[in-house]
């Protein structure tokens, strides 16, 4: 079909279209409204409600600083966030408050500064002359420095006579002697008052005072309070005997969680104060330390909290296998970062973010790996091989030797300080280098003993240089030392079945000087092989079957292994499940959250959440 159009039709057409072209445009857009983001307000002096003008207003991350109006009225122009409006005037104190403000809207923050007045300022607020000091300083000042403070003394006892009784301060401090007669008081502790009054003001400042009979024991302790928060597990402190004669002690405590090591002496002493969390539930504890003597008593205020013991959600997953440390003879680890590890066997392996082999020349089978830090380390082992880890390379250090023999085996090493090491050997003897290796003195375990039947030093382990513990076996017997940080000392071991041991199966791990854990299979002298701890005087099964190793992370957690994996949650071991090849022949935790397993065959594991 055809369309025909005339003309008048056409013309018609054409200017309807144009009228509405005309007529549908729109106006150009007007600018938006500007969105103002504001904090406003008004200032007054807090005392008398008056308008305060030429106050400093700005905030806290900075925006900018404005001063307020005749009116006491101030604006501060800033972006959507948290700040903290502060407002600053000579004579008034420093106004802050937090604030929090969205886009587009105005925050309205009215002020009241306070005015600076006079103010009282007493130091120290308790002087303890102790028993020999005789003078000691007070000073008195005016905190704000704004006019001038009057003040009056007081005291009540004849043995404390003050340099002066009254007087003014404004800026600058008074220092007031105090001084003590010990002729005027009898032999006792003494406490005294001093109040220093002012118009608007009072301070008491506590005075105590010790006159000691040199003819009878005085007892002192270093502290008053022990406070391990949530995660020490050791502290210690000192009695002494202060006065003359002889002072005879003893310690008692009310908690049994609380353990101290001595708990009876005479005159001088360190005490080691142990705390064991296993078993309890979660929150804060409190205990007293009672020490009594002939010389007075003391009490000290033992605090603590338990938290939840994370359970062990991670899982341990095959990093690598290296056949060079697969050996019937256990291996082991050191661990100085999650990206800085240590592997010795019969080769030297080292993880930085991969495993490669070390560079160390002439190397028999190593037993033991131990790093203080990133850049010192020791490695022992059999043919009396001793290394060193220094400047980033391995280098061997003479032969250590004995009164009887130089040793063939040398079984662990462990690094007390950058400079201070031990290692323990087959024949019964401790080493011990406090010049990072250079010099070596030795100590024979078995002077401690009534004959001199070798003792093979299987394990060290510490929590302090002062609580050093080795493992071994002598004459089919279980033997536990500790090193107190000046002498070795024979311990009671678990009891066992006589057998004879080939295998470096027992391993320790220290927590603290009541809180130690040993491990064994049943080829060693510890038979049926578990897990045991020590209690200050004795050794309590936890774990019956057979364990190779263990490593206690804290005092409710830790992990050890030997064909399965078992995790301890603070009251019991549970088995965990793990991708074992062979059986576990050494454990090492960082901390809760990651840790290394060295397998029979050479697989080494990596635990992490």
């Amino acid at each position: 079909m055809r369309i025909f159009f005339t003309k008048s039709k056409i013309t018609f057409i054409y200017i309807s279209c144009l009228i509405i072209v005309i007529f549908s445009c729109k106006e150009p857009p007007t600018d938006a409204p500007l969105i103002q983001t504001k904090i406003t307000g008004t200032v007054v002096n807090k005392s008398n409600q008056n308008l305060m003008p030429g106050v400093e207003v700005f905030t806290s991350p900075s925006t900018t600083i404005v001063i307020t109006n005749n009116n006491g009225q101030f604006e501060l122009a800033v972006t959507a966030g948290s700040y903290e409006v502060i407002a600053k005037n000579e004579g008034f104190k420093e106004y802050r408050t937090n604030i929090t403000i969205v886009e587009g809207e105005t925050k309205i923050v009215n002020i009241q500064i306070e005015e600076l007045l006079p103010e009282l300022e007493v130091s120290p607020l308790n002087i303890d002359f102790g028993s020999t000091n005789t003078s000691a300083n007070l000073s008195i000042s005016n905190k704000t420095g704004i006019g001038s403070i009057s003040f009056t003394l007081t005291n009540n006892s004849n043995w404390l006579t003050l340099s002066e009784y009254q007087g003014t301060v404004t800026n600058t401090p008074k220092i007031i002697s105090l001084e003590v007669d010990r002729s005027k008081a009898g032999f006792g502790s003494f406490t005294d008052i001093v109040k220093v009054t002012s118009d608007n003001d009072e301070k008491n400042v506590n005075v105590l005072m010790k006159n000691v009979d040199p003819n009878a024991p005085w007892l002192e302790v270093s502290v008053n309070t022990l406070d391990f928060d949530s995660t020490q597990t050791t502290k210690n402190f000192l009695i002494s005997n202060i006065g003359g004669g002889t002072l005879n002690w003893s310690i008692i405590t009310n908690r049994n969680w609380i353990s101290c090591n001595p708990i009876s002496g005479t005159d001088n002493s360190n005490v080691d104060v142990s705390i064991d969390r296993s078993g309890l539930s979660a929150g804060s504890y409190n205990g007293t330390i009672s020490v009594s003597s002939d010389g007075g008593s003391k009490n000290i205020s033992v605090n603590m909290i338990v938290t939840n013991t994370p359970p062990a959600t991670g899982s341990w997953q095959i990093m690598t296998t290296i056949a060079a440390l697969s050996s019937g003879t256990p291996n082991s680890i050191s661990i100085i970062n999650e990206n800085d590890i240590w592997v010795v066997g019969s080769e030297v392996w080292h993880y930085n973010g991969s495993w490669q082999k070390a560079t160390i020349n002439n190397v028999d089978q190593l037993l033991a790996v131990n790093f203080i830090n990133s850049s010192t380390g020791f490695a022992v082992g059999k043919s009396k091989q001793l290394f060193k880890y220094s400047s980033g390379s391995w280098q061997r250090l003479p032969n250590l030797s004995t009164p009887y023999t130089d040793p063939n085996l040398l079984y662990d090493v462990m690094m007390l300080s950058t400079n201070q090491v031990m290692v323990s050997d087959e024949y019964g003897d401790v080493h011990t280098s406090n010049d990072g290796g250079q010099n070596w003195t030795n100590y024979s375990l078995r002077s401690l003993f009534e004959n001199s039947a070798e003792i093979k030093l299987w394990d060290l382990d510490m929590s302090s240089s002062s609580n050093v513990w080795v493992l071994g076996i002598r004459l089919s017997e279980g033997v536990v030392c500790q090193f107190d940080g000046l002498s070795w000392t024979k311990m009671t071991s678990p009891s066992f079945s006589s057998s004879s041991s080939t295998a470096l199966s027992a391993q320790l791990s220290v927590i603290s000087t009541a809180d130690i854990r040993l491990c064994s299979n049943r080829n060693s002298i510890f038979n049926p092989g578990g897990v045991w701890k020590y209690n200050v005087s004795n050794w309590q099964g936890e774990l019956n079957i057979d364990i190779n190793t263990i490593h206690m992370i804290n005092s409710s957690s830790g992990w050890a292994g030997s064909s399965k994996l078992y995790f301890y949650n603070g009251s019991s071991w549970v088995e965990k499940s793990g991708t074992l090849t062979s059986k576990v022949v050494c454990i090492k935790m960082l901390n809760d959250s990651f840790g290394i397993a060295l397998l029979q065959d050479g697989t080494i594991l990596k635990y992490s959440n």
